[in-house]
């Protein structure tokens, strides 16, 4: 049944990309938890995922306009805003790029003017990629992509050290589950079997660090909770999100075979990876209090006994 919370002491939280996958297990979560949940969605977007998860009169949809996102946001009034909403393109050609800056950086700014304007308390949970951390143990961007979320993360310390915001950005590596439609490893290792075919791998063995979906999005919740009820703790902080098993793909390869107990036909060197590419992930310090329940042999099994 759609969730939703009548209950006017109920915690409110408004959440921005809500189809994407971490945002749909995290609003799953949130609603588990009790609290009241409006989603802001592009009037173009497909929202049939959120069909059975949420009423529609708390799926706010967006015309694009600052006017109608500043009524919506202040009609909320959320205790706090988790902002998922992104594009990752990774080679994006030009007419591409107003695009992804628009929806990694242009329409974050807006939803923190929005929420300013309110004169509200203000309490963010923003989204981050290891890839702001290109070989560096301060931000360095991978690439562009990686660049307008580095330039929003930036932009959201502003309005914390102006305008007083309580806000944390969350940085994800990789994340699975059974649910997971992106194209990702795990998927493409379980449909190149399920189809008896050839899984091409890149000629580098490259480190992955891969969090199950339930894990990535409880650190969301606990952040919204901290924030809420203890900001200080955390407030202003930038925290990685880590399985604590990096791992190359060989042995990924390794342990699927192992855990499902069939082979995969493995390609080394199918295809090529880009020049500038990441050969060490970030060692960022860990959100308190929160740490993975499953480890990757756990999640690879839920991972293989749910998915549809």
């Amino acid at each position: 049944m759609p969730g939703g919370s009548d209950t006017s002491a109920a915690k409110r939280a408004l959440i921005t990309g809500a189809t994407s996958y971490i945002g749909l297990i995290t609003l799953r979560q949130l609603l588990a938890a009790g609290w009241q949940v409006q989603v802001l969605a592009r009037s173009a977007s497909d929202i049939s995922r959120l069909a059975d998860i949420i009423v529609d009169h708390d799926i706010l949809r967006m015309d694009g306009t600052a006017e109608q996102l500043n009524a919506q946001v202040a009609a909320s009034a959320p205790d706090v805003v988790f902002h998922f909403a992104s594009l990752y393109l990774r080679e994006p050609a030009p007419d591409q790029v107003p695009e992804m800056i628009a929806a990694n950086y242009t329409f974050g700014v807006q939803l923190l003017e929005a929420l300013r304007l309110t004169g509200n308390p203000v309490r963010f949970v923003n989204t981050g990629t290891g890839t702001q951390y290109f070989h560096s143990a301060t931000p360095r961007p991978l690439n562009l992509y990686a660049a307008s979320k580095q330039a929003f993360t930036d932009t959201l310390a502003f309005y914390a050290e102006a305008e007083g915001f309580q806000a944390v950005s969350l940085i994800l590596f990789d994340t699975f589950g059974p649910e997971d439609w992106r194209i990702k490893l795990l998927n493409a290792m379980f449909d190149a079997l399920a189809g008896d075919r050839v899984l091409p791998l890149p000629e580098d063995d490259a480190e992955l660090d891969l969090l199950y979906i339930d894990d990535a999005a409880a650190a969301f919740v606990l952040a919204g909770e901290k924030l809420l009820l203890g900001p200080d703790e955390i407030a202003g902080g930038v925290y990685a999100l880590s399985s604590g098993e990096r791992r190359s793909i060989s042995d990924i390869v390794r342990v699927w075979e192992n855990v499902s107990e069939n082979p995969l036909k493995v390609q080394w060197g199918g295809y090529d990876l880009p020049e500038r590419r990441t050969t060490r992930l970030w060692q960022g310090p860990a959100l308190p209090g929160w740490k993975p329940l499953l480890t990757f042999e756990q999640g690879l099994k839920k991972f293989l006994a749910e998915r549809p």
